[in-house]
């Protein structure tokens, strides 16, 4: 092949009040914002998907008509979402200002809505059934509340003051539990962790974005398969000397490296090459053609790793990232 706690939520969410935008530096600001925007839709988009197959078993009326409110806040979380990518995505000279098209109390007051009525859902009794649904979706709710204090914060969320040392294994299995029943129960999770994988110093949520980005692909593209599966692999790697990946530089030394792969429809030739690209996607309207593009940018740019994407149509599609290890 060519290459959580409710308590702790509800925090976090009253502390991005105190959060504002600040005018950012770099010229691709606009593209951070639409990364971290499409990232906050994806997040929601799971939330939406187990309620939806909540909604399709045989509950209770009463308990049906208290989900209603919750898939509808979601609905309109992502429109305004969708919203602020096109206007990141259109001709600087015919923007609106970006912190304008946020909404930040919208957003806030949606998550809070989707938090609260979970919370009540999961105490009643009727619901039983339910509570590893509701788990999964309450890890998405503090998973978007994170992404929404960069959202209002960007300029802040490259800093490395806000890298730390992180074990990768624990990170994808956290990450993973997202897609572990519901619409993704069908797909098998076959892993291979290096059990003395290289601590790395990054950005967790960062690196959480990433992850569920890649995953939330992969698993799309096995929609129409017979077979699938994701391969997780974790292992170490030592260069001795400079490695171009791609057209990356790799400097000498430890690395933790982290292959995915799946058993989807692949990519063809010549959409490959424009993976990377921002605003390019073959999904049409489904997709923004932000998450590889935001994938690559905070691992080369903000965590000094690489990224490689290979692929085969009707075969799959593999994704490595490479990210420089600390010392044990």
């Amino acid at each position: 092949m060519k290459q959580k706690v409710v308590s702790d939520n509800s925090s976090e969410l009253k502390r991005t009040q105190k959060l504002e935008i600040k005018p950012h530096q770099k010229d691709d600001s606009r593209i951070i914002v639409a990364g971290l925007a499409h990232d906050f839709k994806n997040i929601l988009g799971i939330i939406q998907g187990y309620l939806e197959l909540m909604m399709m078993e045989d509950i209770p009326a009463e308990n049906q008509e208290k989900i209603e409110p919750i898939i509808n806040a979601g609905t309109i979380g992502a429109e305004i979402l969708n919203k602020l990518i096109a206007v990141c995505r259109a001709d600087s000279s015919q923007q609106m200002e970006i912190k304008s098209m946020i909404k930040p109390d919208v957003l806030r007051n949606m998550l809070a809505t989707i938090l609260g009525s979970v919370e009540r859902l999961m105490l009643d009794e009727t619901t039983s059934n339910n509570q590893e649904t509701f788990g999964i979706i309450l890890d998405a709710c503090s998973r978007g509340v994170k992404i929404l204090s960069q959202l209002l914060a960007f300029s802040k969320s490259d800093s490395p003051e806000s890298h730390k040392q992180l074990n990768l294994n624990s990170l994808l299995q956290e990450s993973m539990k997202l897609f572990t029943s519901g619409e993704y129960s069908s797909i098998k999770q076959q892993w291979q962790l290096e059990p003395n994988l290289k601590l790395v110093q990054g950005d967790e949520t960062l690196l959480s974005r990433v992850i569920i980005n890649i995953v939330k692909n992969a698993g799309q593209s096995m929609e129409e398969t017979d077979l699938k599966e994701w391969h997780l692999k974790t292992e170490n790697m030592h260069l001795n000397k400079n490695l171009f990946v791609d057209s990356t530089e790799l400097k000498p030394g430890a690395y933790a490296v982290f292959t995915l792969s799946d058993t989807g429809c692949g990519i063809k030739p010549e959409n490959l090459e424009n993976i990377f690209i921002p605003y390019y996607s073959t999904k049409g309207s489904k997709g923004t053609g932000l998450g590889m593009h935001v994938a690559k940018e905070v691992i080369e740019q903000q965590h000094h790793g690489a990224i490689t994407v290979g692929s085969e149509v009707d075969k799959g599609t593999t994704i490595k990232i490479y990210l420089p290890g600390t010392a044990f």
